[in-house]
């Protein structure tokens, strides 16, 4: 999970970001709030697929 956070807080910072401005904060709360979603869906597709309810 910690590579997902690093590879979309880095995509937030392309996305929103000047080419010669630091990274802000909002990129990093952006990037995890991302990655735990993604990381969420996931494992929700899986536990339906065990569960074998939709």
């Amino acid at each position: 999970m910690l590579l997902g956070n690093v590879v979309f807080t880095w995509g937030c910072y392309k996305v929103s970001q000047s080419k010669a401005s630091e990274i802000d904060t909002h990129n990093y709360v952006f990037g995890t709030l991302l990655s735990a979603l993604l990381f969420s869906l996931g494992h929700l597709a899986v536990a339906l697929i065990v569960d074998g309810q939709p």
